[in-house]
């Protein structure tokens, strides 16, 4: 079985040693094992453990929460369904980031387009004589939420 350290933990999952090592503390890592050296080393299924806890992290879970799955998966087959809830409740956390997400990027989007126009035309001012049929239809809808979210900040 092929072991790693905490630099190779490090690099495979793209975090420092340094938040592997906040994590052992806030004990995230109750599974790793010290070789005769005292230095930290995993296996491939703690590596596999790491993608989870890296995943869950990626999507904004505390530390506290990750901590309590992980004492759950520790505990083996019985506390499938608990893990389970806690991966439906982070599966919504993330297709609301996704949405968030494909929001801003629909925006920029728009607004990129929009600003090719007013470098063709030499102004920003194009943006009080553009009409609907001017705005490409899939950037129609952008617009309409860019334009209604700024005259709410008005009223």
């Amino acid at each position: 079985m092929t072991t790693y350290t905490v630099g190779e933990i490090a690099k495979i999952i793209h975090v420092s040693s340094y938040t592997l090592r906040y994590y052992d503390k806030e004990g995230l890592l109750p599974f790793s094992k010290r070789d005769a050296a005292g230095r930290r080393i995993f296996d491939d299924k703690d590596l596999e453990l790491f993608g989870v806890i890296n995943c869950l992290k990626r999507t904004g879970m505390p530390v506290k929460e990750i901590g309590n799955f992980v004492k759950l998966y520790m505990a083996g087959d019985e506390t499938l369904s608990e893990r389970k809830i806690i991966f439906e409740k982070q599966k919504e956390v993330a297709r609301k980031q996704l949405e968030e997400i494909q929001g801003i990027y629909d925006y920029l989007n728009y607004v990129c387009w929009f600003l090719g126009k007013a470098q063709e035309a030499g102004t920003v001012d194009i943006k009080y004589s553009l009409q609907e049929k001017d705005v490409p239809e899939e950037l129609r809808a952008i617009k309409a939420r860019y334009d209604a979210m700024h005259i709410s900040k008005l009223e």
